[in-house]
């Protein structure tokens, strides 16, 4: 987008603040314009909302949404439904016109209280209908791509038991990998004050 001066035209969200920090954007919850106490279930929009979400939607014709895994079906219509206020379109436009852009991984953090865009819902009362749109939307999905290549990691050895750790298929080797990296007198990883470990991430179960 910076290459063609269009960064104007391109919305970064996320579902979480460290995961909008990330890519300097914006939470979906802010741009949903729900504050604290209002209830998500309440979609009495003012004025003034109305007017924001213009102003804030006017020149966007793209919406990235990383950590998609953690948006569910609810989510996902509500956004919906704010973008097609925003842009003056009709419901039956996906989000208003807007192209979207959803980065993440499905084996990753599932929504907190909603379902996973994945899911297969029957509608069984009026509750699940706006569920139903959002899990509509997603089937509305229509170029896919997968990125193969790891850039965090060039060790394939590693790389192939985070595969495995990935799907829950961790072989008794992967475990005795993950051992020597225990700080220990007797494991490669002697001492944290001593490089390269004083610079390594540290996996703690207990916030300490």
């Amino acid at each position: 987008m910076s290459h063609h001066n269009r960064t104007h035209t391109l919305q970064s969200v996320a579902p979480s603040s460290a995961a909008a920090v990330g890519i300097d954007g914006l939470t979906i919850q802010s741009m949903l314009h729900e504050g604290r106490n209002k209830p998500s279930n309440n979609c009495t929009l003012t004025q003034t909302d109305i007017s924001a979400m213009e102003i804030e939607w006017r020149n966007i014709d793209y919406c990235l949404i990383d950590e998609i895994s953690m948006v569910g079906c609810y989510m996902l219509a509500r956004l919906h439904r704010i973008t097609t206020i925003a842009k003056h379109t009709e419901p039956t436009t996906p989000f208003g016109g807007i192209n979207m852009i959803f980065l993440g991984d499905f084996v990753q953090y599932p929504p907190v209280l909603d379902r996973p865009l994945y899911s297969n819902i029957v509608l069984t009362n009026d509750t699940l209908a706006n569920t139903l749109i959002g899990r509509a939307l997603w089937l509305q999905v229509n170029k896919v791509f997968f990125l193969t290549e790891q850039m965090r990691n060039k060790d394939p050895l590693f790389m192939a038991m985070q595969a495995r750790l990935r799907i829950g298929q961790c072989t008794d080797d992967d475990y005795d990998m993950l051992c020597k990296r225990v700080v220990s007198p007797d494991n490669d990883a002697k001492s944290l004050r001593e490089s390269p470990w004083n610079v390594a991430p540290i996996l703690v179960f207990r916030n300490e």
